[in-house]
């Protein structure tokens, strides 16, 4: 066996290192007896730490700590208990022996221990305060608050603790935040609570009773004849009864009284009142509640007067209302529904009086009912799915349109209305729109109808007259025949004027939005009407501000026909004197809309004041006079002001009679892109002369055949004549021409239809795409569009003028070459 001798000299040295550091402890820890500067000694051996107290060790500070209401408590550092008074036992209900030598964490809440740890770190540096909870040996546990300060004697450094019970101040505490909640709650609830003593006649209120009675809280609660006095003498009278009543029978009461505050206003109160018995089960103590029920009593009047209004709205509606509640068998099925109530309107419509369906199933009121109606009416009140609709009931012969909806699950409502008047007026309506629209139809197809038929025999009459202008007459005989072309020119105008009228009220006259030149439009109208003017020695002149751009985008045409209508006028009605013609810019140049004032002024006869508002009217002229001295159908002015609505633009007049009149109208149009602008295009080269075109015309009526080819043989042209378009056919199969000039009403085959076997290649693929011009009665808005979309190049209308043959004939044929 090894023995002290035996280890290493190292291990000896350390051995007696620790020996050494055990015995000046030793001699430290006697001294510090001796001096009383220790009150327990901790022995460390296998049964854990333990405590040992010493008996005169600083007795005066003993008997001093045991004597202090406070718990007080020494600490090790590490939280062992050295020392402790009887306050700390009895505060943890258990004896010394289970309290000193355990570490203190033991006793604390285990949601407190990091707490409790980090005050037992920082009273090691100095000192430290915090609140933690206790567990008692009951399982109570105790809020206390811990006051730790490090004490450091010349030995080993101790905590010293005080501890503080907060019990009774948490419970104070507790109390305090109650009472607040509790008067807030009756603060919000408009509650007070109140308590009297009859014996002393003592009455106490909580805050909010001053509050709700409108008193001064700083005033005195007043004893329980003072209460009387505070309601209205009924509402006293009633309160009085019910204390009587409780004080000698024991229980409660329960009022509703008014009464009327120190400021005026009224409020209900609900009063409440319990008895409180003694010993002897005598009631000799009162308390209760009062509460503000002034907003509930005017909801609830308010309700009652809804309810009355809504009853008497039930009572007078026109429209039939019932409530019922469906029926169900076992299965849960829809199978029948019983009449809750019905309104007159009901008994008056169905004439089934409410005392002999109220309570009644339908099944019994109405025993062949459909299945269907049961099922439906189920769905609304099971599932809340509303219902309309339209019903015929054969047995009033009366249209009705009904609602149901479910106002509660199990019930449905029916609403129920007689619309057999405004079903009928709508089949009247509907009967006289189409009755209506067959009229427009029936006018529209007349007047092209009309317009075809005078175009056609006008065009022969005006073709004949301008033949006959080519040959040898006299002065007198080229007299009547200048008055002969004229009359037939203004017949033509008049024609015009009324089929645009006819477009603008159909809504089928659209505007444009093209390109154009503003000084060519312009120069235009005034080039047209300068010969007029000069025959009746006026001077016509115009002026355009050079402010507006060279090129504008609008519709040049409508513009032009407007200003032409103003132009022709003013120089009908002008004798003496000049027509002026203005243009000149209303806004600033930008890039998205432009407008132009035009001004037209004439010294002529003048309007009068009273006349000018008839002027715009169609078919009317100004007076009896303008009807005799000067032609016209009145239809100028009244197209002119549609014009200027549709280019989103107005128009108006001023005018003094003897003196001349203006008229003023302006129109949007559009800024152009300089780069786009419209720039002059070259005459076009190798155009084909007069004598080298050959004409194929096909032309069913007589007169305009022979007027059409002697004008196109006058200027040039080689022509050659058939009666339909399956002779045109014909015609292109066996012969070489350059243009077609084709009607389009002929009798065999029709001008369209001949132009679309042409383009199918039936006269020869080489005749396919031959020059083909529409030369047709056939005016009304969109008849150009339509025949050019049918394959025609060109359109003329009849009545023909022989410049317009030649330009058409020009255009299409140059356009084919190039």
């Amino acid at each position: 066996m090894p023995t002290e001798t035996d280890k290493p000299p190292e291990a000896l040295a350390r051995e007696n290192d620790e020996l050494r550091a055990r015995l000046i402890e030793a001699e430290e820890t006697i001294r510090a007896i001796r001096l009383g500067e220790i009150d327990a000694l901790v022995v460390t051996g296998p049964r854990n730490d333990q405590v040992f107290m010493l008996e005169g060790a600083d007795h005066a500070y003993r008997v001093m700590v045991e004597q202090m209401n406070e718990s007080a408590v020494t600490l090790r550092t590490d939280g062992l208990v050295l020392f402790c008074n009887s306050n700390f036992f009895n505060l943890l209900e258990s004896p010394a022996e289970r309290v000193r030598g355990r570490y203190f964490q033991s006793f604390v809440s285990p949601d407190d221990q990091k707490l409790f740890a980090s005050l037992l770190e920082q009273a090691a540096k100095d000192s430290a305060k915090g609140e933690v909870l206790l567990k008692a040996a009951s399982g109570r546990q105790i809020p206390v608050l811990l006051s730790l300060r490090i004490m450091r004697t010349g030995g080993p450094p101790s905590i010293s603790m005080l501890i503080t019970d907060l019990s009774e101040q948490k419970k104070s505490e507790a109390l305090r935040r109650t009472a607040k909640r509790l008067a807030e709650a009756q603060r919000i609830a408009q509650v007070g609570d109140w308590a009297w003593d009859p014996e002393a006649n003592k009455v106490t209120w909580s805050d909010q009773m001053f509050e709700i009675l409108g008193m001064d809280p700083s005033a005195p609660v007043p004893d329980y004849g003072g209460q009387l006095a505070l309601y209205h003498p009924e509402s006293a009278q009633r309160l009085n009864e019910a204390v009587t009543q409780a004080l000698e029978r024991g229980g409660g009461y329960e009022l509703e009284l008014k009464r009327t505050r120190p400021d005026g206003s009224q409020v209900d109160l609900l009063v409440r009142g319990m008895t409180e018995q003694d010993e002897k089960g005598c009631p000799h103590f009162l308390y209760g509640s009062v509460q503000d029920i002034t907003k509930r009593k005017q909801s609830e009047e308010a309700l009652q007067r809804s309810e009355e209004r809504y009853r008497s709205l039930f009572m007078s509606q026109l429209d039939a209302f019932a409530l019922h509640e469906i029926i169900l068998d076992d299965s849960g099925k829809p199978v029948d529904y019983r009449f809750l109530a019905v309104n007159p309107a009901f008994e008056k419509i169905t004439g089934l009086a409410a005392d002999k369906v109220l309570g009644r199933t339908v099944t019994e009121l109405l025993p062949d009912i459909e299945p269907h109606w049961i099922e439906a009416y189920g769905k609304v009140a099971l599932k809340g799915e509303a219902l309309q609709l339209e019903n015929f009931s054969t047995d009033l012969g009366r249209h009705f349109e009904v609602q149901a909806y479910c106002p509660e699950r199990g019930q449905f409502a029916v609403v129920f209305r007689d619309v057999t008047r405004m079903i009928n007026d709508s089949v009247a309506l509907t009967l006289a729109k189409e009755a209506s629209e067959a009229a427009n139809k029936a006018k529209s197809e007349f007047l092209a109808n009309m317009s075809h038929e005078i175009r056609t025999p006008l065009n022969g009459i005006l073709g004949m007259l301008q033949l006959l202008q080519t040959t040898p007459v006299d002065d007198e005989q080229h007299l009547y025949l200048l008055q002969a072309v004229r009359a037939s020119q203004r017949l033509t105008r008049l024609l015009s004027d009324i089929l645009d009228l006819s477009r603008v009220e159909a809504d089928m006259l659209h505007v444009a939005m093209d390109a154009f030149d503003f000084k060519d439009i312009m120069d235009a109208v005034i080039q047209l009407f300068t010969p007029v003017a000069h025959k009746k020695n006026l001077s016509l002149a115009c002026h355009i501000n050079p402010d507006i751009p060279s090129v504008l985008r609008g519709d040049a045409a409508r513009l032009q026909q407007i200003l032409g209508n103003l132009v022709g006028n003013a120089i009908k009605f002008t004798d003496k004197g000049y027509v002026m013609v203005e243009a000149s810019p209303l806004s600033p140049r930008n890039h998205e809309e432009y407008r132009v004032l035009f001004s037209v002024t004439d010294t002529g006869i003048g309007i009068q004041d009273d006349k000018l508002h008839k002027l715009f009217k169609p078919f009317t002229q100004v007076s009896q006079g303008y009807r005799r001295d000067y032609q016209g159908a009145g239809l100028g002015l009244s197209i002119c002001k549609r014009l200027v609505d549709l280019m989103g633009g107005n128009i108006a007049v001023e005018s003094e009679v003897g003196i001349g009149t203006t008229f003023y109208f302006n129109v949007k149009l559009s800024n152009i892109d300089p780069q786009n602008e419209v720039t002059s295009t070259e005459p076009f080269r190798g155009s084909v002369l007069p004598g080298t075109l050959s004409i194929l015309l096909a032309e069913d009526e007589q007169i305009n055949r022979l007027f059409t080819a002697r004008l196109a043989e006058k200027l040039g042209y080689r022509v050659v004549t058939v009666k339909d378009g399956k002779q045109a056919l014909d015609a292109l199969k066996s012969g070489e021409f350059d243009v077609v000039l084709m009607d389009i009403q002929m009798p065999v085959m029709d001008g369209v239809e001949a132009t679309a076997r042409i383009r199918a290649g039936e006269a020869g693929k080489d005749k396919a795409s031959i020059p083909i011009v529409a030369l047709t009665a056939y005016a009304m808005a969109g008849d150009k569009e339509k025949f050019l979309g049918a394959g025609m190049d060109g359109y003329l209308a009849k009545p023909m003028e022989t410049e317009a043959l030649l330009k058409v004939i020009e255009e299409i044929t140059a356009k084919r070459q190039r």
